[in-house]
C-alpha cells in the first residue's frame, strides 16, 4: 500500500505503482533511459541509512539525491531488480517551552507557551556529540492556542536538547520538580540550556521534554573605598571600578561573575531560583573592610561566611533583586596568606595541618568541623594561638581525637586577627576510616621502670569517669585511684604516676574508662 513513483531524468513522472502485502513493487515495460525512484513516505516514517553493506540487493537505495525519499539517477538498459527502498518509523522527541507564571517549576494548565525559541538536537555518533537538527517553537498544529511547541522525528539513537535563545531577562526554572510530563528538563548537563542525554528507539514517543522559564533574579549593589576603615559608607567615600565579584551556589559551583562600573555599582543578574553567596576579588594591596558594622544600606556585607572574601547565603526567587549587598575595601596588608591545608586519618584520630605566611596582626586559629553529628553545620572544636617565629612560613597542626560518625568529615580553619577580622582556609575532607568506632589507646613509659611511670591515654570521646588501680601478681589491690578524673574531653593525655613505694616485681595497671576496662603490665626494678 506504499506509493512508488518512477521519474525520468528531467523529473517527469513515468509511472506510479503500489507495494504489495510483502512490500514488493514492480515497473514493467520501461524503456531504456535514465531514471530515479521516489517513495511517498507515510507519517512518522523516514528512509533508513543508504548503501550500507556490500550487497546492492540488500541495502537501501533511498539517499534523497533528488529530493526527500528519492534514489540517485540510474541508467536502465536491462531488467533491474536491485532498487530496494528501506524505511523505519522515526522516534518523536518534543515538545513544549512555557512561561512559568506561578514560578513553581511546573507547567500549569493556564500557562502559555513561548514561541520563536530555537531548539537544537544533538546526537552521539562516531565523532562524539554533533548538531543533528534544530527547530523553532511555534503553534501546535490542530490546536486552538497551544504555543511553545516543537517536535523532531529522528532515527534511533542517543540525543540531548539545547534551548538557545530564551526571551531577554528570563532564566530556566529548576528541573525535575514533579510529574515528568509537566516539569522542566533543562539541567545544563552539556552546558547552558541543555538537557540530560536520552536514548530513543524506532517508533518511540519521547514527548515529555519541557523547558520552563520565569523572570531572572539578581544581587547587587555597591563597592566603595572605606577610607576610615569603619565598615560604613560615609559621605565623600568613592566607589571603586573594576572589582570582580563572583556568585556561587551552596554546593560551591561557580554561577556568574561581574565587574563594578566606574561608580562602584555592580549587579550579578540572570540568576535562577536558588541560594547563592558572593565572593569578591580585592585588587592588589587591598583587603575587606569590617563587615556588618551598622545600617544594612550603608555597611559592608562580606563577612567570610563561606570562605575567604565571601558573603552569607542569599535566597534568590524569580524576579527578586537582593539589594544592599555592599562591599567596603581598604588599603593594607592582608593578615596572612593561606599556603596549604591538608588532613588524613591516623588510626585513632584525624590529623589536620596548615601552612601560612605573612601573619600580620594574627591573634589565633580556630579549628572547625562539619559532619552528620553537627547536622553539617560548622562547629569549633579547638583553638591554637599565633606562634611568633622568624620563619617565613609557619606550620600548625591539630589532632582531633573525637570519635566522629560518617564516611567523611570536613574541617576548616578560621584565622582571627587582633581587630576581630577573620578569614577561612579551604575545606579539607578526610576519609573517616573509623566511622565512629575509634577505641581508646593506653600505654606506659618507661617500662621497666624504677620510681615513676608516664601513663599515656588517647581518648576518642568524652569520658565521664576515669580511674586507675595497681594489682600485684596474685591479683591483690596494691594502690587504688592512682588516677581519678571526671569529665575528661577527647584528646591525648599524659599522667605521671609514682611507683617509688613498690618493691621489685611484676604488677598490673587496670584503667577504667566508664564501661571500658584496659590493663597493662608494669615491671618495677630496684
Amino acid at each position: 500500500g506504499w506509493t512508488v513513483t518512477l521519474y525520468n531524468h528531467l523529473g517527469f513522472i513515468v509511472d506510479v505503482t503500489q507495494t504489495d502485502a510483502s512490500g514488493y513493487y514492480l515497473f514493467e515495460e520501461v524503456y531504456p533511459a535514465n531514471y530515479y525512484i521516489g517513495l511517498t513516505l507515510q507519517d512518522e516514517f523516514v528512509p533508513t541509512r543508504p548503501d550500507q553493506g556490500g550487497s546492492d540487493f540488500l541495502d537501501n537505495d533511498l539517499n534523497n539525491s533528488n529530493g526527500f525519499g528519492t534514489t540517485s539517477l540510474f541508467n536502465l538498459d536491462d531488467d533491474e531488480y536491485g532498487k530496494d527502498l528501506g524505511v523505519y518509523e522515526c522516534a518523536q522527541i518534543g515538545e513544549l517551552v512555557w512561561f512559568d507564571y506561578e514560578e513553581n517549576d511546573i507547567k500549569d494548565p493556564f500557562e502559555n507557551g513561548i514561541n520563536g525559541m530555537k531548539v537544537e538536537l544533538y546526537k552521539l555518533g562516531a565523532f562524539g556529540w554533533t548538531l543533528h537538527s534544530y527547530e523553532y517553537t511555534g503553534h501546535k498544529p490542530n490546536t486552538g492556542s497551544d504555543d511553545g511547541y516543537f517536535k523532531f522525528c529522528v532515527a534511533p539513537g542517543r540525543y540531548y536538547l539545547r534551548f538557545v535563545n530564551p526571551p531577554e531577562t528570563l532564566v530556566a526554572v529548576r528541573p525535575n520538580r514533579g510529574n515528568e510530563a509537566l516539569d522542566s528538563d533543562v539541567t545544563n548537563r552539556f552546558g547552558s540550556g541543555t538537557t540530560d542525554d536520552f536514548t530513543v528507539i524506532s517508533g518511540e514517543e519521547k514527548c515529555d521534554i519541557g523547558a520552563g522559564y520565569y523572570p531572572m533574579g539578581s544581587i547587587g549593589d555597591y563597592i566603595w573605598m572605606d577610607d576610615n576603615d569603619n565598615g560604613m559608607r560615609d559621605s565623600g567615600e568613592q566607589g571603586l571600578e573594576g572589582v570582580v565579584v563572583n556568585a556561587y551556589n551552596t554546593i560551591g559551583v561557580h554561577v556568574a561573575s561581574t565587574v563594578s562600573d566606574a561608580h562602584g555599582n555592580y549587579m550579578i543578574d540572570y540568576l535562577g531560583k536558588d541560594e547563592y553567596y558572593l565572593e569578591v576579588e580585592p585588587p592588589l594591596g587591598m583587603e575587606l573592610s569590617v563587615a556588618n558594622a551598622g545600617d544594612d544600606t550603608l555597611d559592608s556585607d562580606i563577612d567570610n561566611s563561606n570562605g575567604p572574601n565571601t558573603s552569607k547565603v542569599y535566597q534568590v526567587n524569580p524576579g527578586d533583586h537582593i539589594s544592599n549587598v555592599d562591599i567596603g575595601l581598604v588599603f593594607g596588608a592582608l593578615p596572612l596568606e593561606w599556603k596549604d591545608i591538608w588532613g588524613e586519618n591516623r588510626d585513632n584520630h584525624n590529623y589536620i595541618e596548615w601552612t601560612v605566611t605573612s601573619e600580620i596582626n594574627v591573634s589565633h586559629y580556630n579549628v572547625e568541623v562539619s559532619n552528620e553529628e553537627t547536622n553539617f553545620e560548622w562547629m569549633t572544636i579547638g583553638s591554637l594561638p599565633f606562634s611568633e617565629t622568624t620563619n617565613i612560613e609557619n606550620v600548625y597542626n591539630y589532632a582531633d581525637y573525637q570519635s566522629r560518625k560518617g564516611a567523611y568529615v570536613a574541617y576548616r580553619v578560621k584565622q582571627i586577627d587582633l581587630n576581630g577580622r577573620y578569614s577561612y582556609s579551604k575545606i579539607v575532607t578526610i576519609n573517616n576510616a573509623n566511622n565512629g568506632n575509634v577505641k581508646p589507646v593506653f600505654s606506659i613509659y618507661p617500662n621497666p621502670a624504677v620510681d615513676q611511670i608516664k601513663v599515656n591515654i588517647e581518648l576518642p570521646q568524652l569520658v565521664d569517669n576515669l580511674s586507675g588501680h595497681i594489682y600485684d601478681q596474685n591479683g591483690k589491690l596494691i594502690h587504688s585511684n592512682i588516677l581519678s578524673k571526671h569529665q575528661v574531653d577527647p584528646g591525648k593525655y599524659t599522667f605521671d604516676v609514682s611507683i617509688n613505694a613498690l618493691p621489685s616485681g611484676v604488677y598490673t595497671l587496670k584503667l577504667n574508662l566508664d564501661d571500658v576496662k584496659m590493663i597493662e603490665k608494669i615491671v618495677v626494678l630496684k
